[in-house]
């Protein structure tokens, strides 16, 4: 290999034998064309990220299915569909939002949880109402605020009724039961940590018995730990990054503070529950996405332990 490269300098020393090359073995510079070539390709590229990042992925989005099972769920009972979303950052019934209420509804969920951001500085209260009331589950619809709710004062103005009326229960460091086929479920919600109500995980879960399946809802993905997260058995938090852009080889831009390494999905630690984390489904400001489709989870809840062989397809990444 090395002669192969040397084969290729184009002048020899002392640029004397074969005359016609550059004096002093000086190397002759670049081909202007070259120069042009590549400039083209930059702004092509450039071009091709930009249409990508603004008319492509903002509206392009990924259903993502996953299996869970759990011993707290009945082994014989049937199964149960659970669609996750977070950060709907509703500004107007498009061409996005009638997709998004297709997709859902096509899933047949037997419950529907929003971890937080249903809204944006520009939201209207009858587009929320909306889009969430056309939302279709069978057992029931929960929601919790998230940061940007409680900035844009949506969570203490119009939000609650707007919610309620769409059929809607919001959790607020508070719990509900559902009773299934397969088994009792508790669904907690906790209020998004830094607002004026703070997050209370022991409030949230209070009273929920230790056999039946615990479901900590939760904007943030910052999930707790050692005797807080007792009882609980799975976590569905909203994304982990500030941002919706992914670098190559860098990852997400913005990742919360608490989250590690996780970018989305189902991410399992030692000491957490297992946490499901959404990419989310709309954006808070400019609709740009760059490798990082809105997506929407379809989790499938069946009793069983994690060596069940009936498993097969399951989701889960380990960070």
């Amino acid at each position: 290999m090395a002669g192969d490269l040397k084969s290729v300098d184009p002048a020899p020393a002392g640029g004397a034998g074969h005359g016609g090359g550059a004096a002093g073995g000086a190397r002759p510079r670049a081909p202007g064309w070259l120069a042009r070539v590549a400039l083209v390709l930059c702004l092509v590229s450039g071009g091709v990220i930009a249409m990508d990042a603004v008319l492509l992925e903002p509206g392009w989005i990924e259903v993502r299915r996953s299996l869970q099972t759990h011993p707290k769920l009945r082994v014989n009972g049937p199964d149960l569909t659970l669609v996750h979303l977070s950060d709907l950052h509703v500004a107007g019934i498009g061409r996005r939002e009638r997709r998004a209420i297709a997709l859902v509804n096509l899933a047949r969920a037997d419950v529907i949880v929003v971890t937080g951001d249903l809204s944006r500085p520009d939201s209207r209260p009858e587009d929320v109402e909306e889009f969430l009331s056309a939302l279709q589950s069978r057992r029931g619809k929960f929601i919790v605020w998230g940061e940007i709710d409680h900035r844009t004062g949506v969570a203490d103005s119009w939000g609650p009724d707007v919610v309620q009326r769409a059929g809607f229960v919001l959790l607020s460091n508070d719990s509900r039961r559902i009773d299934t086929p397969a088994g009792r479920l508790y669904l907690a919600g906790i209020e998004t940590p830094g607002n004026s109500r703070d997050d209370d995980v022991e409030r949230a879960t209070a009273g929920i018995p230790t056999r039946d399946l615990c479901i900590l809802l939760t904007h943030a993905a910052v999930v707790p730990t050692g005797s807080a997260a007792r009882g609980i058995d799975f976590v569905l938090a909203g994304p982990a990054a500030a941002g919706r852009v992914r670098l190559p080889m860098l990852g997400a831009i913005g990742l919360s503070a608490g989250a590690g390494t996780a970018r989305d999905g189902w991410v399992v630690r030692k000491e957490t529950p297992p946490v499901n984390i959404s990419r989310g489904l709309g954006c808070p400001g400019i609709p740009l996405r760059f490798l990082d489709r809105p997506v929407i989870d379809v989790i499938t809840l069946r009793g069983g332990s994690d060596r069940d062989p009936r498993r097969r397809g399951a989701s889960i990444r380990r960070g």
